[in-house]
Order: C-alpha cells, then sequence, then structure tokens
C-alpha cells in the first residue's frame, strides 16, 4: 500500500522530523513565505497511485484552513481541514476516497 507525504517548509531553523515509514513517499514539497496564506505542491512522481495523504511542517507553525487534491484524471477533492501543524509535526492522515490515485498536486 503505497501513501503519500508532502511537505510543507517555512523559513526558520529546522526541527529534526522522523524518517518515513517504509510505506510512505516524499512526492513533493513546498517552502512558504510568512506572507503569504496559499500555496500549491505539485508532484514530483512521474507514477504511482496513492490512497492516503500526510502534511508534515518542518519549520515554522502552519495554519491549515483547507485543503484541495489535484488528482492526474482532472478530478479534484475538497478536504475540510480547520488546525494548526506545529514546527516538527505532522497532521492527520487524509485517506483519500474511493481507490487509490495519481496526486497531481496539492
Amino acid at each position: 500500500m503505497l501513501r503519500t507525504v508532502l511537505r510543507l517548509i517555512r523559513r526558520a531553523p529546522k526541527p529534526v522530523l522522523p524518517p518515513l515509514p517504509r510505506d510512505w513517499k516524499l512526492v513533493g514539497k513546498q517552502e512558504l513565505d510568512s506572507g503569504r496564506d496559499r500555496a500549491s505542491i505539485e508532484s514530483a512522481l512521474e507514477g504511482g497511485r496513492f490512497n492516503a495523504v500526510i502534511l508534515r511542517v518542518r519549520r515554522d507553525d502552519l495554519r491549515l484552513r483547507g485543503l484541495t487534491l489535484n488528482y492526474g484524471d482532472g478530478e479534484s477533492e475538497e478536504v475540510e481541514i480547520d488546525d494548526t501543524l506545529y514546527a516538527g509535526d505532522e497532521g492527520r492522515t487524509i485517506e483519500i476516497k474511493g481507490r487509490p490515485r495519481f496526486i497531481e498536486s496539492v
């Protein structure tokens, strides 16, 4: 079972995150500026279907107020999130509805 990890990075000294479990793959990361309220993470993988996503925050705290998963077939899924991820933390696992999907961007 393949899983996806997306890492959001903000500028600050980085805490050490534990390594990814073997059944998770890093598909993209994005460095955020404190003045931006939106960011897009493009998938760096050319293939593979995934059934879950998790966000990891390496630096500053991150306030999330929603997430859109954009799939390779043009469909998208809105995920309701109202949460704060703290530096060095990871969010809850977001299960992809239905079958495993190729993730184009988040």
